[in-house]
């Protein structure tokens, strides 16, 4: 029966890998700053990192997926589901305004499974890489008679297909490649429309679609005591990254000048602008990663990341965007009293985490910064294999109010689902 539930999530995953454009293509995110660059780029991990504030890229464990870095595949012995959603809440606040936001929307799916245990393994599936999800409202007096409302709204987002690999070379090192197609579309849209009729209003749609193949590299050293010493400690340091690449694009750009007549119907009066499809890329740049964490037979972990990306390079279409460099600093401890417990609250696993950042935004000479703090548990399903239903709770802000600027407050909830089953055993019988 157990076997049988594994074959039937892993048939759903593939079915839903098919129409997976459609799945995340929900609104990713209601950031007012995923206006710029190619939107609020999406932290692609499980609830079981989230609780440990991100950290991912020195992590190995055998129960669970570990896209950040594929050079954790080899250390998979299990065939591994993983999925899962997050909901948000979010207070915006400027000059004194507030505003209250709300979303939820499916984060990741994928499986992974050994190729050769303890030696080789592969995971494929999607996660989301960027999300676009805006709408901002002002008003201007142009003089005593004529008032104009401005409205800068956005859609869309980038979604990767991967598929990846990891290898371990030796006793104490590990490689791994992830192959991901990148697409997804965006619509940035800016409406002004005047109060008095005798005014023209107009209308500016920008819509950028990417499509094509991303690849990024992981690798792990790994280190254990043995039995030195009473519990076994284990050293793991990872490394990742991802050279600049090329992604090829298409963008269609509309500017059309318009009256109204009562609050729906629209009167084009001229088109100052339409293009259709023009092929470009754009160029996303070189990101790295370094990571460690040190874990004791099972019962606590510790870890850290360092994140760095070079997105004063970024480019689309040629031009360069106002974009800043940035990084994001992790550290995360997971403790489970005792994983082999026949006492069921012994082994679930409780997990603590902080995180701070530098995103790649610098408006009005401010640095847009990220931080937060979060909390995570994981309850087995089931003794064996521990498959396992995982909680995550973050609390954070991003950005302020100093110079006319944008302080987003947020609480996050990520619920993950894990099975796991030793596939590729010979059956034995009595």
């Amino acid at each position: 029966m157990r076997r049988s539930l594994l074959s039937y999530l892993t048939g759903l995953t593939i079915l839903l890998l098919l129409p997976a454009s459609s799945l995340l293509a929900q609104t990713s995110t209601l950031s007012p700053y995923s206006r710029f660059g190619v939107g609020d780029l999406l932290f692609s991990g499980t609830s079981f990192q989230k609780g440990m504030g991100g950290v991912s890229i020195g992590m190995q464990s055998e129960n669970h997926l570990n896209f950040n870095n594929p050079a954790s595949y080899s250390n998979d012995t299990l065939t591994i589901l993983e999925f899962g959603v997050d909901a948000e809440y979010l207070k915006l606040s400027q000059e004194g305004r507030t505003s209250k936001l709300k979303n939820s929307n499916l984060n990741s799916f994928a499986l992974g499974f050994p190729l050769i245990k303890h030696k080789m393994g592969m995971s494929f599936g999607f996660i989301p890489y960027a999300g676009t999800g805006y709408e901002v409202r002002t008003s201007a007096v142009l003089d005593s008679v004529t008032k104009y409302n401005a409205q800068y709204s956005g859609t869309g987002g980038f979604t990767r297909y991967f598929i990846g690999t990891g290898l371990n070379l030796g006793k104490h090192f590990a490689a791994g490649l992830n192959a991901s197609y990148l697409f997804g579309t965006t619509d940035n849209t800016r409406r002004v429309e005047y109060t008095t009729t005798n005014m023209i209003n107009n209308k500016y749609v920008d819509e950028l679609t990417l499509s094509s193949f991303y690849f990024e590299f992981g690798l792990n050293w790994k280190y254990d005591t043995g039995n030195k010493y009473r519990n076994k400690i284990k050293y793991v340091v990872g490394l990742t990254g991802a050279p600049a690449q090329s992604i090829n694009a298409k963008r269609s750009e509309l500017w059309e000048n318009y009256t109204t007549r009562g609050s729906i119907l629209e009167y084009i009066k001229d088109t100052v602008l339409y293009t259709s499809d023009v092929r470009g890329d754009v160029v996303l740049p070189a990101r790295i990663g370094l990571g460690f964490s040190i874990s004791s037979d099972d019962k606590w972990v510790v870890g850290g990341d360092f994140n760095y990306q070079d997105w004063s390079s970024y480019k689309s279409y040629g031009q360069q965007d106002s974009l800043k460099n940035s990084y994001r600093i992790s550290l995360g401890t997971q403790l489970t009293p005792d994983s082999k417990s026949f006492t069921y609250f012994k082994r679930v696993s409780y997990r603590f985490g902080a995180y701070f950042g530098q995103t790649y935004l610098n408006l009005n000479n401010t640095k847009i910064l990220d931080f937060g703090l979060s909390t995570g548990v994981s309850f087995p399903m089931r003794k064996s294999n521990q498959s396992m239903i995982s909680f995550a709770f973050e609390a954070g802000q991003r950005g302020t109010t100093d110079n006319k600027l944008l302080k987003e407050q947020y609480l996050r909830l990520s619920i993950g689902l894990t099975f796991n089953e030793a596939w590729f055993k010979k059956q034995k019988f009595d």
